[in-house]
């Protein structure tokens, strides 16, 4: 599309050429048009040539102005139609379309960059997942999901906010860990007065670290929380009126969620986020 458009570039500089061309040329018949008439020996059938040609020149001139007025209408509209599948090509690429937050690749990028714009990573996960999905029907995990992209975005704002995987999320942001931990702890409150699910997350700081070192550090934490919440669930929901095999079904039931351990991985081997989230998964 870009090369179309740089052609199409082409074709206006030829154009401007010959527009210049023509009035140039134009402007030189009318020169020797008035030399003609201060000239008391003038050759009238010459002068009157010359004033031909002028008007001649004149009415090209007109016409180029009319072909440039349309050319440039053309390639604003290509340039529009360029710029609007660019745009859709960057939404495949680097937006969720279901949630409307930038993806892994865009946070990726973002976190990868040589100078990163962000001084912390702040990662978030739902969870329990599979039990909101199962209990409360696959509308509610996405509600979930949704309502946690909207207070994430209502608090650090709509570019800085990113779904890495599933009900796995990550900030970039300016504020300091300290800071951070404090409006952090608040939203998880709220979220599980408000909407009844919890969240777990995880901070840290890349100011002395590398990106990579930082993301595993902010998944430990938030691996920590996350575990912890899940424990204190199961032990109350936990009946403990079952006996033999039906108990036995719900240990198993208990044990079935798709939250694991977190892995050991090497950050150095790691280029994007999705790597190392997908390392310590094993997926």
């Amino acid at each position: 599309m870009e090369e179309m458009f740089e052609k199409n570039m082409g074709y206006a500089r030829k154009d401007i050429e010959k527009l210049k061309n023509a009035l140039d040329g134009m402007e030189q018949a009318f020169r020797q048009c008035d030399r003609l008439a201060e000239n008391p020996h003038r050759d009238d059938g010459q002068m009157k040539a010359y004033e031909t040609r002028a008007k001649e020149l004149e009415a090209e001139n007109e016409r180029l102005k009319a072909d440039m007025k349309r050319a440039e209408e053309e390639w604003a509209n290509e340039r529009v139609q360029i710029d609007a599948r660019l745009k859709d090509l960057y939404n495949i690429a680097f937006v969720d379309a279901k949630f409307m937050v930038g993806n892994d690749n865009a946070f990726s990028m973002r976190a990868y960059a040589d100078q990163p714009s962000f001084r912390s990573i702040v990662l978030v996960d739902i969870c329990n997942m599979t039990r909101i999905n199962r209990e409360f029907t696959e509308p509610s995990g996405d509600i979930a999901i949704s309502e946690t992209v909207s207070v994430l975005k209502e608090k650090f704002g709509d570019d800085n906010v990113y779904r890495i995987r599933g009900a796995q999320f990550a900030v970039c942001t300016g504020d300091p860990v300290a800071a951070l931990q404090e409006s952090m702890k608040k939203m998880t409150d709220d979220i599980w007065t408000e909407q009844e699910f919890r969240i777990a997350y995880g901070i840290s700081s890349i100011k002395n670290s590398d990106v990579s070192t930082s993301i595993l550090s902010a998944k430990e934490e938030m691996g920590i929380m996350r575990d912890k919440y899940l424990a204190e669930e199961e032990a109350y929901e936990y009946d403990y009126s079952l006996t033999g095999e039906e108990a036995s079904d719900q240990a198993e039931d208990a044990s079935g969620s798709d939250d694991e351990p977190i892995k050991e991985v090497d950050a150095t081997k790691c280029n994007y986020a999705s790597d190392i989230i997908k390392m310590q998964y094993g997926g």
